[in-house]
Parts: structure tokens; sequence; C-alpha cells
């Protein structure tokens, strides 16, 4: 096979049979060369222009791909974008679920300290209004005895006057609301 291009089977067929008439007929020689000539050009324009014609289906062909390829990367990016985006807000949210669940913690662990503290503070009330309750008793019973130990530790002394009492000789009210809430 040669590396050029063969020519139509139109015009081959015309140069064998024009190549095989007789010398006498040069002139029909001449007229068939120039109809073969004429067939050649209109052959070699038809192939120019189905070559010019595909050439264009492929320019329009690439064109759509060019874009198509255009889209494709502008899509990609925006959804790098979002993906982006979505990871930076995740990430926000989660910040400030862990700020929140630790003001949380803090406002749990100051109430629990205060609760600490209410119940403590009830307990040494209620100890304390137990004592007085217990004083009131010990002051309230009668004393029998001579003895100025006795006198003066429920209050009285051995002289007429008696010393005013720290604690109030009656229960407070807050050992009543107290007693009243049990």
């Amino acid at each position: 096979m040669s590396p050029y291009a063969r020519s139509p089977p139109s015009v081959i067929s015309t140069s064998t049979t024009t190549s095989a008439v007789s010398d006498g007929a040069s002139r029909r020689q001449v007229a068939s060369s120039e109809t073969s000539q004429t067939k050649g050009k209109n052959m070699l324009t038809q192939l120019k222009a189905d070559f010019n014609k595909w050439l264009g289906e492929l320019n329009g062909n690439s064109l759509d791909q060019r874009c198509q390829l255009a889209a494709l990367k502008t899509k990609r990016k925006v959804v790098k974008t979002q993906a982006y985006m979505r990871d930076k807000e995740i990430a926000h949210l989660e910040a400030e679920g862990e700020k929140e669940r630790r003001e949380a913690q803090k406002i749990h662990e100051r109430f629990m300290e205060r609760k600490k503290l209410d119940i403590q503070y009830l307990k040494e009330e209620g100890e304390n209004l137990r004592l007085r309750v217990q004083l009131a008793m010990l002051q309230a019973q009668p004393t029998s005895s001579s003895d100025p130990k006795s006198q003066v530790f429920n209050g009285a002394s051995s002289s007429t006057t008696t010393a005013p009492s720290l604690y109030p000789t009656s229960p407070s009210t807050a050992f009543d609301d107290l007693v009243a809430d049990a």
C-alpha cells in the first residue's frame, strides 16, 4: 500500500478506459480527461466539504465538551465550598455546644454547692434549736438542790437578781416552723 491517498474509483475507471482507446480518438480522450478532471474537482470539493462538515461537528462537540467540563469544574468547586462551610458550621456548633455544656456544668456545680451549704446551715440551725430547747427544758425544771453550780447552770444566781439569758427562754418560731414542716 502506498502512503498516498488513492484517487476516487470514478477517476480511476475513467482514465483506464481512456487509455484503452485508440490514437485516432484523441479528441474524445481530451474530452474524457476534461470530464474526469471536472469530476475529480467536484469529488475533491465534495470531500473538502465533507471534511469541513466533519471538523465542524468535532469542533462543536469539543466546544460542548469544554463547556460541560467548565460547568463540572464549577460544580465541583461549589460542592467543595459547601462541604467546607458545612464542616466549619459543624465545628462551630460543636464548640458552641461544648461551651454551653461547660457553662451548664458550672451552674450545676454552684447550685449543688449552694444546696450543700443550705443543708449544712439547716443542720446547724436544727442543732442550735435543739440545744435551745434543751436549755429551756433545763431552765424550766425546779431546782431542789442548794448547790451553787446548779443554780448558775440553770440561770439563777445565789443573789436575788438574775443574769440575763443569752438564749430566749421560749423556743423560737423557726423551730416551730421546722417541726411543722416535718
